[in-house]
């Protein structure tokens, strides 16, 4: 800046410049939907937004009081809703699941792209139709990287010698898993029974012919054991899927690190490096995804190491043994914004008074954006977070 020019002038120039700005009325914006029952969407509302129901119910859908991670967690309870894009990811696996021949072996749907592409919101839209349905019993593992990278407590197993639990992160999954199913358990729970017993200590024995909630509920009060009632939860849910007691629909969110050699920088007591194989709850995902069980589905994602547009393969994200442990796949690819998903986004962030400053609300702005950000939908948000 050239220092004769005084602070007058230098504003005079920037309101000059404002005004040559194309400036995006607030009134009459269009990126809300007023229908908010996944089950009725359609490629009608493609594009468009839909709120989630309050943090109460939100609980009873996800478990949660919400199914995103903190950074977006906190970006929605500064607009003070939690609003959904419909996206064709979503619409066209919701057709698919319309026609699923549930006496196949499980029928797997894998929802690959690189980094900020909205797989997990993808998820969350399923999840959100899955529970109004309420036909399925619902496995779902919101982020698969905390269990096999940054646990909360790592413990020696109990039961397998070398093998390692994670007690305290597998007690809060058993009890989001019987708060996103109450409603079904109560309704199916006297047919969904244990196959066998199970035994956990010298005086505690779940038996056969007991509701398979106990085994939930038996983890959740002895968090010693729960990495272990997980791995057994798993497997009587599959079983009871694959005799016609129910449907299980098994949402997993990030399986990438479930296919990696080593557990990040976990490491044993002996300081000797750990394997993601040793971890009892990812060996019982692993299992869960190679089911062969009749009627269920597996809603699984895999995100590319990078966000530069590459639109890596699934073969490319999971290597050969990810691969091989899916195959056979339905590949669901969640791409960047289309142009109307980004005014559909931008014109939310612009209603909801999220771009605070008056010359993020031009189209020089908007156009600067999407040239920055490549449509990639986690670029965009990063980009308006200062306007």
């Amino acid at each position: 800046m050239n220092p004769m020019i005084g602070l007058r002038q230098v504003r005079r120039i920037s309101q000059t410049a404002f005004e040559k700005l194309k400036v995006i009325p607030r009134e009459g914006l269009v990126w809300r939907t007023n229908e908010d029952d996944p089950r009725k969407h359609t490629l009608a509302h493609e594009g468009l937004h839909y709120q989630l129901p309050d943090e109460k119910q939100l609980i009873q859908i996800f478990g949660y009081p919400s199914p995103f991670t903190q950074r977006i967690t906190i970006f929605y309870k500064a607009i003070g809703l939690i609003p959904i894009m419909v996206r064709k990811p979503a619409l066209t696996t919701m057709d698919y699941l319309e026609r699923v021949n549930y006496q196949l072996p499980s029928v797997r749907f894998l929802f690959y792209g690189d980094l900020g592409r909205g797989k997990t919101h993808t998820l969350a839209h399923l999840v959100h139709y899955l529970h109004m349905k309420q036909e399925h019993i619902i496995i779902h593992i919101r982020r698969v990287a905390p269990y096999v990278r940054g646990p909360s407590e790592i413990a020696p197993s109990t039961s397998r010698p070398g093998r390692i639990d994670t007690p305290l992160d597998a007690a809060l999954l058993l009890k989001q898993f019987l708060t996103q199913n109450a409603q079904l358990l109560e309704r199916v729970g006297g047919d969904l029974t244990c196959s066998k017993d199970y035994t956990w200590s010298l005086r505690e024995v779940t038996k056969a012919g007991e509701p398979i909630a106990n085994i939930a509920e038996h983890g959740v009060n002895r968090v010693i054991h729960a990495s272990d009632c997980v791995a057994v939860l798993f497997k009587e849910l599959a079983l009871a899927a694959d005799g016609g007691k129910i449907k299980l629909a098994s949402v997993i969110d990030g399986t990438r690190y479930l296919f990696e050699d080593l557990a990040g920088k976990l490491k044993h007591q002996d300081h000797k490096k750990m394997y993601v194989d040793e971890i009892t709850i990812a060996r019982a995902l692993k299992k869960l995804i190679k089911g062969t069980h009749r009627n269920g589905i597996l809603l699984a994602s895999c995100e590319g190491h990078r966000s530069d547009g590459q639109n890596q393969t699934p073969r490319q994200i999971l290597g050969i043994e990810g691969w091989n442990h899916f195959d056979p796949f339905i590949p669901i690819h969640v791409p960047n914004y289309s142009r109307k998903e980004f005014e559909s986004r931008m014109n939310m962030y612009q209603d909801m008074g999220w771009l605070c400053r008056p010359e993020s609300c031009t189209q020089e702005a908007r156009d600067e954006v999407r040239f920055v950000s490549g449509l990639n939908p986690g670029e965009v948000h990063y980009l308006c977070q200062p306007m």
